[in-house]
């Protein structure tokens, strides 16, 4: 039984509706965004990021401090049971620094989140024209 336990936690964390800004050639940052569920009974927390097409990978949130809004990075981003976190638009988000080519329409990115139990999340995100983001 206990050959099959990190199976099963891993099998408790899953992506959807992954994404990634898809930005005129010679734009050297994006950022990827995609909703992450945890439906294990174990708290989990987002460590990091990691991708081949860029060489670094933060995790970053939009922030408001003094009334302007700023980029922060974050070194952890929780995960608790039974919940899921959003990245997207105005909050939570991937930033992929310096790719290493651009990115084409057609073609899909991995994306890997490490989790602080030692697993990962892989995902694909597909890239995607921005569109206007408005904030209510």
């Amino acid at each position: 039984m206990a050959l099959t336990m990190p199976v099963l936690a891993q099998a408790a964390v899953s992506s959807s509706e992954a994404r990634i800004r898809l930005l005129p050639p010679g734009v050297p940052n994006t950022a990827a965004y995609v909703t992450v569920l945890n439906s294990g009974e174990k708290d989990i927390t987002i460590v990091g990021a990691q991708s081949d097409v860029a060489e670094r990978v933060e995790l970053h949130n939009h922030v408001m401090d003094d009334g302007m809004m700023s980029m922060q990075k974050q070194d952890e981003i929780p995960l608790p049971a039974g919940s899921e976190v959003r990245f997207q638009p105005g909050g939570y988000h991937i930033m992929l620094f310096d790719l290493k080519a651009p990115l084409s329409a057609n073609t899909p990115v991995s994306i890997r989140l490490l989790l602080d139990n030692g697993q990962s999340l892989m995902f694909s995100a597909k890239p995607q024209k921005p569109q206007s983001e408005h904030h209510h």
